[in-house]
């Protein structure tokens, strides 16, 4: 077990400039896992969802509204009008093929998780509009879904096997 650093009162406004110029503690979803609203576990299954729909949104939405930044500060990657004629070019067409076709894949295991959510009567899933926020939009949810999000998370973690890695 890891201790906790006790930082002097005198020197704790120098460690909260610290923290705050480390960007990866600017996500919300470092920022829930560092006070303990969401474990390691769900975590990474924010950062996985945030992933996938980056990946299916490269590859199969046109135009896409929303620009899905990744959550481990990278640059996103956009998909370009030339990438299918470039990869033909190059020969590795069945690999940009193979990828598209898991990212649609990941994308259909996550929309099973998150329609059990889904309101039965209007449709709306709620569940769905706050992890966008969070993990898409850098939206921290308010105090009152926190709970909610850690379980939704958590069944991700669950569908796609995600354990801590300690």
């Amino acid at each position: 077990m890891r201790e906790l650093v006790r930082v002097p009162p005198g020197q704790i406004d120098a460690a909260v400039a610290l923290m705050a110029a480390n960007q990866k503690l600017a996500s919300p979803i470092t920022r829930l896992v560092f006070f303990k609203h969401l474990t390691i576990t769900q975590g990474i299954a924010a950062r996985r969802y945030a992933a996938i729909v980056r990946n299916f949104e490269r590859y199969h939405v046109v135009n896409a509204t929303r620009s899905a930044r990744a959550q481990d500060i990278d640059k996103p990657r956009a998909g370009e009008d030339q990438e299918i004629q470039r990869h033909i070019v190059r020969g590795t067409i069945d690999e940009y093929e193979a990828e598209a076709k898991k990212a649609r894949k990941d994308y259909t295991k996550v929309q099973r998780v998150l329609d059990r959510y889904r309101h039965t009567i209007t449709g709306r899933n709620e569940a769905k509009n706050v992890l966008d926020d969070l993990c898409l939009s850098d939206i921290e949810p308010p105090a009152q879904y926190r709970q909610n999000v850690a379980a939704v998370l958590q069944a991700l973690a669950d569908m796609f096997n995600i354990k801590d890695r300690r």
